[in-house]
């Protein structure tokens, strides 16, 4: 995100919404990889998975210089943590991102067991890993769609509708896991996870 706002000026919200959106890929793309390795062990997919984050950090650290915005702070301030919270909106805007994480890293984390228990429980199967590299990865274009949206409506009006999408899929996604259509499941998660 540094770098975003290091070359954009202008427009932030929407080079916001194309590095977002690569994150959330690569969120995503280990479940890719499980469902395309031929059923090889987990440890692969992991140090598949570290050995390309690695290499991509170390890319952006050599390839990628300060940009033309970069505002260099004069002094470590400490006290600045208490100092930003007194802020009404800030507050109210990172108490929000807070719970918006807390929320997301949840869903994604829990996406695999959802779709294994609700396949144990209604007896049927589909590729597990692929759909959730789906349910995941399908963040990415609405991550991007959002940055380009914020250029017209403004990020606050974006974020606040993502937001109660996200919280309305939270408090009605019990009773979508209690229906035994597969479809609808999957409907509903790919909308959660856009």
């Amino acid at each position: 995100m540094k770098i975003a706002a290091d070359y954009f000026e202008k427009g932030l919200g929407k080079a916001l919404g194309f590095l977002v959106g690569a994150l959330v890929l690569g969120t995503a793309f280990p479940h890719a990889i499980r469902q395309f390795s031929g059923g090889l062990p987990w440890k692969v997919v992991f140090l598949s998975t570290s050995a390309l984050a690695l290499l991509g950090g170390l890319i952006i650290r050599y390839t990628v210089p300060d940009g033309p915005y970069r505002k260099r702070a004069d002094k470590l301030h400490w006290n600045a943590v208490f100092t930003v919270f007194k802020g009404t909106r800030f507050r109210s805007a990172a108490f929000g991102y807070f719970g918006h994480m807390w929320e997301l890293y949840t869903f994604w984390a829990f996406v695999p067991v959802i779709l294994l228990a609700h396949q144990n429980a209604f007896n049927y199967s589909l590729p597990t890993s692929g759909t959730a590299f789906a349910i995941i990865g399908i963040g990415s274009l609405s991550c991007i769609a959002g940055g380009l949206w914020s250029q017209s409506i403004g990020p606050n009006k974006v974020a606040a509708r993502a937001l109660a999408a996200s919280g309305i899929c939270c408090l009605t996604s019990p009773l979508v896991l209690n229906q035994s259509n597969p479809t609808l499941l999957i409907c509903f998660l790919l909308f959660w996870g856009s």
